[in-house]
């Protein structure tokens, strides 16, 4: 096993230690086995909370080849290199000169050219909301900052937008950067927004991955919680690979196998529906009998009652968030060469959104389709105590019947709020 290094760029030749050149993968289905490893013991019958735990996406490549990287910092290491892993090379000559952003082979003289098959990624020691990182404002436009709301353009927007009861947009779910600031950061490094985290492609982490679920702020509706299709059925979700928290490397275990890993710590609101709630009942429509009205994600307008007085503001809005029921997510995730989209289209209009949706728009599966499913509670379902109000990037006040009455149901100003949570038995 050696090492090159040449113009900038690190080679190791073979993650083997078997041999110098390795070009079978094993398996007969993709070469990248990739599998969602959530905290240990959870299934069947547990539960998570809705955030604050971390999900793994773990790649695996039987007898890769080679780890690549370009653009190598002296001072920064690996940690600030655009690397790959390179999965098969049926000439034993690494070419890849479709990784490097000068187009140069690694390697001279290939026979067969460029033949080898690789995926994509960053060490990513860490990220999250307003972490700013020049990776994603250069070059130019900033990619990943939150989409201002454009009612033109919803199938664009990778940021969940309500209509309020006032009237006024309210951007939901996971936390972001923000919206692009050019008047007090005129250069995109200096803008928080510039972070590399939010729905889309994980462009400072793995390229290729593809991570979605059809559950609130991943799907993409319009401010009235409609979707885009004629019937107001979901056409498109969001790629939540984004929000991936760091990504690191296994050059090769005692089986022979290297691994690409990715770690997801999981925000608040990904994994909650959008909740639309309205307590200012028209007195002459059709909702007399109901204390208040909700909508979750784009499903249909319940009419719900109040379990005793409730009173108002924090109260009444703990009550109402007590009424939400727990969540079943299916989470699915693959890999696909080169970058993945930043949504996921129904292209096939099946009303699915499966791996025959990327192969329809054009995009090459490199792993099989690993799926997790689970069940999460709220924290605020299950506290004891405190006055802790429950948040509002994923509760909304809206009028759901058109009393138009711009009231929001609540308002949190509790101080310096608590909360203590038992544990479910």
């Amino acid at each position: 096993m050696g090492n090159d290094k040449r113009a900038g760029r690190w080679v190791l030749a073979c993650t083997s230690l078997a041999c110098i050149f390795a070009t079978q993968h094993a398996g007969a289905g993709q070469p990248v086995e990739l599998s969602i490893e959530p905290p240990p013991s959870v299934a069947p019958n547990g539960w998570l909370f809705t955030e604050g735990w971390p999900l793994v996406f773990s790649m695996k490549v039987e007898t890769a080849v080679a780890f690549l990287a370009d653009d190598i910092s002296s001072g920064q290491g690996d940690l600030d290199a655009r690397q790959a892993l390179v999965i098969s090379d049926p000439d034993n000559c690494l070419d890849v000169r479709s990784f490097d952003r000068d187009n140069f082979p690694f390697e001279q003289d290939c026979a067969a050219g460029e033949d080898e098959t690789y995926f994509a990624f960053r060490f990513d020691p860490y990220d999250g909301p307003g972490l700013r990182n020049f990776r994603c404002g250069n070059p130019p436009p900033p990619v990943m900052v939150d989409t201002p709301f454009d009612s033109g353009n919803i199938e664009g927007l990778n940021k969940a937008y309500i209509a309020s009861a006032s009237g006024n947009l309210r951007a939901v779910g996971p936390p972001s950067g923000g919206e692009r600031d050019e008047i007090t950061y005129p250069f995109a490094s200096d803008d928080p927004a510039v972070d590399c985290y939010g729905f889309g492609a994980d462009r400072n982490g793995v390229e290729g991955l593809v991570v979605w679920t059809r559950i609130g702020a991943s799907k993409v509706l319009d401010q009235h919680l409609s979707g885009t299709g004629p019937g107001g059925e979901v056409r498109r979700l969001r790629n939540a690979a984004g929000f991936v928290t760091s990504v690191g490397s296994v050059l090769v275990d005692n089986q022979d196998n290297s691994y690409v890993i990715a770690n997801l710590m999981v925000p608040r609101a990904l994994f909650e529906p959008l909740v639309a709630v309205d307590t200012s009942i028209n007195a002459a429509g059709p909702y007399t009998a109901c204390d208040y009205l909700r909508k979750i994600d784009e499903g249909p307008i319940e009419c719900l009652n109040y379990d005793g007085d409730v009173g108002v503001n924090v109260a009444r809005a703990r009550a109402i968030v007590a009424d939400l029921r727990p969540s079943k997510v299916t989470l699915k995730a693959v890999l696909v060469a080169g970058p993945a989209p930043d949504f996921l289209t129904d292209a096939n209009f099946d009303g699915k959104f499966t791996e025959a949706d990327l192969v329809a728009e054009g995009h090459t599966l490199l792993s099989n389709v690993a799926t997790y499913r689970f069940k999460t509670l709220r924290p605020y379902n299950i506290e004891t105590g405190g006055d802790r109000c429950p948040p509002n990037n994923m509760l909304v006040a809206k009028d759901l019947d058109g009393a138009d009455i711009a009231f929001d149901f609540y308002s949190c100003s509790t101080g310096s709020a608590r909360s203590g949570r038992r544990v479910p038995r």
